[in-house]
């Protein structure tokens, strides 16, 4: 008999990902090209998870912070059924310094801060992950060196924190 496993299904989609990063035509063009990473790295893991990132009453693509002074736009916001934003998501081109980049994600946090719970900073291969109650305390996990026990680590982790069925009822 043959079984689903999620854990299973989860890691295939990473393993996918890391072949498109490295091994697709084309896949020089992730390098300075966020909109191409985020089709190609960013967005196949959130459909995983099962978020919906077509649906904006699940994920708004291009969120505005409302009545904040400078312009402060996440690129993902994964929101739970009443429509509140909890994960607030960074991307970056594929081989972006993200250290640099983190203070950008404390300001959108800020911008979120009543309800957003988590936020991750990723560019596609390299995911740093945040616990909005203590910014300086995070996670990382660079699929491409398999670091943290590799796929698994990353799904586990992923999957316990960022799966949609956390936040939406079936």
């Amino acid at each position: 008999m043959n079984y689903q496993s999620p854990l299973k299904d989860f890691c295939i989609v990473v393993e996918q990902v890391i072949e498109t990063a490295f091994t697709s035509p084309g896949n020089e063009i992730l390098t300075n090209n966020e909109a191409a990473t985020r089709a190609a790295l960013i967005d196949p893991i959130l459909c995983k998870l099962g978020w919906d990132i077509s649906d904006p009453a699940m994920v708004e693509v291009e969120k505005r912070a409302p009545s904040h002074k400078n312009d402060v736009v996440a690129d993902y916001v994964l929101k739970n059924q009443d429509g509140m934003p909890v994960v607030c998501v960074e991307a970056k081109s594929k081989g972006t310094n993200l250290k640099k980049c983190a203070p950008k994600l404390l300001q959108y946090t800020n911008a979120f801060k009543d309800t957003v719970k988590y936020a991750l900073l990723t560019d596609g291969l390299v995911w740093q992950f945040y616990d909005c109650t203590n910014m300086n305390a995070h996670q990382e996990f660079d699929l491409a060196s398999n670091h943290f026990g590799g796929a698994v680590s990353f799904a586990l982790f992923m999957l316990g924190k960022f799966d949609a069925a956390h936040y939406w009822e079936p």
